[in-house]
């Protein structure tokens, strides 16, 4: 291996890493919520949509998050 082959090493962002977490976490909790509401009185759109808004913001977070995970050292 030639020295011009230079192998770029990253580290681990563990801000996005938490990010992540919390994101797919967010994400696993609003796939349950729905029969939750429902027996709270909410009406189906209205749980629906809300759900959805949820669910986008987490698939944001994780996005985010994995754009984010690995960062060229300094």
């Amino acid at each position: 291996m030639d020295e011009e082959d230079e192998v770029e090493v990253e580290q681990l962002n563990t801000r996005a890493a938490a990010g992540l977490v919390v994101s797919v976490v967010v994400g696993i909790v609003g796939l349950f919520l729905l029969p939750s509401l429902r027996s709270l009185g909410v009406s189906f759109g209205v749980a629906f949509w809300s759900l959805l808004a949820l669910e986008f913001a987490a698939f944001l977070g994780v996005f985010a998050s994995v754009r984010r995970l690995h960062q060229p050292l300094e």
